[in-house]
């Protein structure tokens, strides 16, 4: 699955966000499981519960990732705010782990990666068992194209990690350098980790990732048995759905790949979700489709932007770049994208805008010397 920023929201519910909604990794594997409140039901009880007690500082770093989560759920980034200004109370009442780590996590879904290194580093001071915390760092250094910080913060790449998190977080090193034989063999290591402590959908998400990268090296063949494995697991989840669609697409069944995305569009209007579909429906020649599908994705990604959020900003670049239209914004776009997110998906963002006008500059300058002669 070759990552693009258009994607990365999608990605950032495993890859980033989990640092929120993972267990700690002491925690009981053999507690018996009980029904998940809904995210709605979480904020109504912490939000009663602080007018009861409005001190109690640990509570609003709990209604703020049931905020965060509320703005994965509808994708309406009003969310986000209210996540952080319920850190914010938190912090004044005291400075406590929670709330640095929540502002990490926070920060780091709002591609805020420079902010979240910034909150991250101290709570992993405080706490330097908790690899949640270092994972997301990790991932924020990639996040800044700093790899280097990364392999730092991490023990040796060839080593044998011992820990979900950190081998989750090797493997994403070795994605950024795109060495996705070993991420694969680390995001295999992963799942074993998740059986071992029972959470079942980190090991479903673990076995899609390793699908994953062989998808991104050319081998999407090779991918049908990890995605087949990861079926039997949990058949609708989103981003297994999503690697089948690239895995049909992979191997030359377009058709396919944009059934998949269209039914993933019936239960989530993710504009990550569009943007994939219009460019499967413009490769299949169906120009109606593929304008629907343009108007939700421009739809979706400028809603963030117009509410102040910038983790929209590459995906709005690339969805411009690959339509061919508005370039000289989606250049600014690119641009003031790169001012917070460095990767390889930021760079790339720019240099497709880049050859875009070039191309369109080179073409007109061919009409301008034709009308000449």
């Amino acid at each position: 699955m070759k990552m693009s920023v258009s994607k990365n929201l999608v990605a950032a519910c495993a890859a980033i966000v989990f640092s929120v909604t993972l267990p700690s990794q002491n925690a009981d594997a053999q507690a018996p499981a009980i029904a998940e409140p809904t995210i709605d039901q979480r904020i109504a009880f912490y939000s009663k519960k602080l007018e009861q007690h409005p001190t109690l500082f640990v509570v609003y770093t709990q209604l703020a990732a049931a905020y965060l989560d509320k703005a994965r759920e509808d994708l309406n980034p009003k969310w986000l705010k209210l996540a952080e200004q319920n850190l914010d109370k938190s912090l004044k009442i005291y400075a406590n782990f929670d709330a640095y780590k929540g502002m990490e996590v926070l920060n780091a879904y709002r591609h805020r990666f420079a902010e979240a290194r910034r909150w991250g580093e101290p709570a992993y001071k405080m706490v330097a068992d908790d690899y949640e915390v270092l994972a997301v760092l990790v991932e924020a250094d990639l996040g800044l194209g700093d790899i280097d910080a990364a392999i730092k913060r991490l023990p040796p790449l060839d080593s044998e990690p011992q820990q979900f998190h950190i081998a989750v977080a090797m493997a994403n090193v070795y994605k950024a350098k795109h060495r996705y034989t070993e991420a694969r063999k680390l995001f295999l290591i992963a799942e074993q980790f998740a059986n071992a402590q029972g959470y079942p959908y980190l090991a479903l998400w673990s076995r899609t990732n390793a699908a994953g990268m062989l998808i991104d090296s050319g081998r999407a063949k090779e991918a049908l048995p990890d995605l087949e494995a990861a079926t039997k697991m949990r058949k609708g989840d989103s981003i297994l759905r999503l690697h089948w669609s690239e895995y049909h697409e992979g191997i030359g069944e377009p058709e396919k790949a944009l059934s998949i995305m269209e039914s993933m569009l019936e239960d989530a209007n993710h504009p990550s979700y569009h943007y994939r579909a219009y460019k499967l429906s413009k490769k299949l020649g169906y120009a109606e489709k593929a304008k629907a599908h343009y108007a939700a994705a421009e739809k979706g990604y400028l809603l963030p932007l117009e509410q102040g959020e910038i983790y929209t900003l590459g995906s709005l670049a690339l969805l411009y770049c690959a339509a061919d239209t508005n370039l000289d914004k989606a250049l600014q776009l690119a641009q003031r994208n790169l001012e917070f997110k460095r990767d390889d998906e930021a760079q790339n963002a720019l240099m497709c805008v880049k050859e875009k006008l070039a191309a369109k500059s080179k073409k007109s300058s061919r009409s301008t010397a034709k009308g000449k002669t």
